[in-house]
């Protein structure tokens, strides 16, 4: 979503984006759930956003709308981003790193996190591959292994450049 300077714009960008969203049109109603957790519509409002990012995914966005659910939750640093991962399996490995991610600033490394991410290097997350190498490999093996970090470095900058809007860089 872009960011704008004056309410007359914030208005215009409102007044196009909610029939759209309201419509069922699933990447305005992603911008919307971004707008009511970056507090465009007035207070910052997280429920409001997950029932956007929630509408989008009926809509057709699927895990990509999940994605962006799990991705505020995470900035959040809510608990409630461990329900929403445990309501099915996710193909799409962006949310596994997601969630792993947030695993690894909540506590110690455990056998959870690196389940979780194992799951999405094996379902093509880069991030995920990045982080498992790290936490699998300490000392010697770590410094051993630094050309297969620095080759899943340079993919995920690759990837963020080509597509700047993908989750690829967080697949």
């Amino acid at each position: 979503m872009a960011e704008f300077e004056d309410s007359d714009k914030t208005e215009e960008w409102i007044s196009q984006i909610m029939p759209l969203a309201e419509s069922g049109n699933a990447d305005a109603q992603i911008q919307v759930g971004w707008a009511f957790y970056r507090g465009t519509f007035g207070q910052k409002d997280p429920k409001a956003a997950e029932v956007w990012f929630r509408r989008a995914a009926e809509s057709g966005a699927g895990e990509r709308a999940y994605f962006e659910l799990v991705k505020m939750l995470r900035i959040e640093m809510s608990d409630r981003i461990r329900s929403v991962y445990e309501e099915r399996k996710w193909s799409l490995g962006a949310i596994h790193s997601m969630y792993a991610d947030y695993l690894a600033k909540v506590g110690p490394e455990t056998p959870e996190l690196k389940r979780v991410l194992e799951i999405g290097a094996s379902n093509g997350s880069l991030v995920a591959k990045l982080h498992l190498h790290i936490v699998t490999h300490k000392g010697l093996q770590r410094i051993l292994g630094l050309p297969t970090e620095l080759r899943l470095v340079a993919q995920l900058f690759i990837v963020k450049y080509k597509d700047d809007d993908d989750p690829q860089g967080y697949m």
